[in-house]
């Protein structure tokens, strides 16, 4: 699959639906529902920033100095561009806050040792038994496609949810509420740090590219993986978190 077009193309795409890149997002659930999303966000824009923008703009301008004094007026052409600047610029900030105040998604990782005689979440760089059996909660800011997986100063990287399959995710979409999934994850026994990360993507990922994203810029090391702090070449739109073990001999 050819790479996605960029949110600008996009915008191109709002105004001629024909254009050069509908065949790829006809293909591209990702890119579909991005160009609703940006379809939404102009229409909320038309509907409520605009109209408010647009009063302000003429209040002050008609508030300014000379706007409605005496003496010879402007040409009609004149007085309209003197209008459309400072309107135009105050629609283009309008817009621009619109989008950087979005927020942006994200996903919170809570990881318990299985024992029931605890019920509290492992803290970040906790020390926990190297054979521990591990259950997680997951709580992503909106429905999400999840995996679970850990780092290792080896490199390796183990996924810990789903368990099996690499469409397994694909087939889940969680939702955006706090919730523990149907799984336990047996650590391998080795001594060392373990960096686990849960992953939210708006589209489905199966798990090779996954895997392969996480891998590209991985250091090895124990150092390394407790200074890990974000897997790169994740899809527009991604949430990752992770939490920190000190597995114990």
């Amino acid at each position: 699959m050819t790479a996605c077009p960029s949110d600008l193309r996009l915008e191109a795409l709002l105004l001629a639906p024909d254009g050069a890149d509908a065949a790829h997002v006809t293909a591209c659930p990702a890119c579909q529902e991005r160009l609703a999303e940006m379809r939404a966000q102009g229409e909320a824009f038309a509907r409520e920033v605009y109209p408010a923008t647009v009063d302000a703009v003429v209040a002050s301008v008609r508030d300014a100095p000379g706007w409605d004094a005496p003496g010879p007026r402007a040409a009609p052409r004149l007085r309209w561009l003197r209008f459309a600047v400072p309107l135009a610029a105050a629609a283009a900030v309008a817009l621009f806050l619109l989008v950087r105040l979005r927020p942006a998604p994200t996903v919170e990782l809570s990881v318990f040792v299985q024992d029931a005689a605890r019920a509290a979440p492992v803290a970040d760089g906790e020390r926990v038994p190297a054979s521990a059996a591990l259950r997680f909660e997951v709580h992503p800011s909106s429905p999400c496609c999840l995996w679970i997986l850990s780092v290792d100063p080896s490199g390796n990287i183990a996924r810990l949810y789903p368990p099996k399959g690499d469409k397994a995710s694909e087939e889940l979409i969680h939702p955006a509420e706090p919730h523990v999934l149907p799984t336990t994850a047996v650590l391998d026994g080795q001594a060392g740090p373990a960096r686990i990360f849960a992953v939210c993507t708006k589209a489905p990922v199966p798990w090779p590219a996954l895997k392969d994203a996480a891998a590209k810029k991985l250091e090895k090391g124990e150092e390394a993986v407790r200074q890990l702090r974000a897997i790169s070449g994740l899809p527009r739109g991604s949430a990752q978190t992770s939490v920190l073990i000190e597995k114990r001999g």
